[in-house]
């Protein structure tokens, strides 16, 4: 669905119409419901990568996970949102992410 659209659209610069919005769906082979969930995720998971890249960056340090890691835990915390953080399976599981990386 994402590569039916432009980037104005999935960045809601440019509102989707609803003639464009059956267009892309019935191309998906999708309802019209599931690109509007489809656009919301990616509306938060943007606002999500933009804060995380507004963080201090020194605090993904390995070095420094490891002398301060509930302090890393606390900006991850500030940085994510709830629900996307529970869709990833907890801090647990982003931390293990983060150590991976």
């Amino acid at each position: 669905m994402m590569d039916s659209m432009t980037k104005d659209e999935l960045d809601c610069v440019k509102p989707i119409t609803e003639s464009r919005l059956l267009r892309v769906s019935k191309g998906a082979g999708t309802q019209p419901k599931e690109l509007l969930f489809l656009l919301g995720e990616h509306k938060r998971f943007s606002k999500m990568v933009e804060r995380m890249g507004k963080m201090n960056l020194d605090s993904l340090d390995s070095d420094q996970m490891k002398k301060n890691p509930q302090k890393m835990m606390q900006n991850l915390q500030k940085a994510i949102d709830p629900n996307m953080l529970k869709q990833m399976g907890g801090m647990g599981n982003l931390m293990n992410m983060v150590k991976g990386m």
